[in-house]
This record gives structure tokens, sequence and C-alpha cells, in this order.
């Protein structure tokens, strides 16, 4: 059996939604997070919840 592709969508000025899935997200300091899809990646940096997007884009400019 193929796996299914990856399905994501970077939003405008703001965070990558990761559309279908489960995920395991291993973080900089070796933690894993288990995480089922939807949710969205933090791009511009500024979440209080990295690697997950707070919304924090929509007022610290973030353009990308």
């Amino acid at each position: 059996m193929a796996n299914e592709p990856i399905k994501l969508k970077v939003l405008p000025n703001g965070p990558i939604g990761v559309l279908e899935g489960d995920y395991q997200i291993t973080l900089g300091d070796g933690s894993v997070i288990e995480k089922r899809a939807p949710f969205s990646l933090c791009r511009c940096g500024e979440s209080k919840q990295k690697p997950f997007c707070d919304g924090t884009h929509k007022t610290s400019g973030f353009q990308g």
C-alpha cells in the first residue's frame, strides 16, 4: 500500500495548515508530540504555542 501524500496549505501572511492525517512532531529538545490534523504550524516565529500557530501573526505584521 502506497503512502498518501501529506496535504499542507501555506496561508498568505499566516501559518502552514496541516490538513489531514496523524503526525509525530519531534521538537528541538527531542520531545515528541502526537497530533491529528487539522492544525496550523507557526511561520511568524511569534507564537506562544510553538510549533503551533496561536494567531499572533495577525497582529505582528508578519509578511510571508
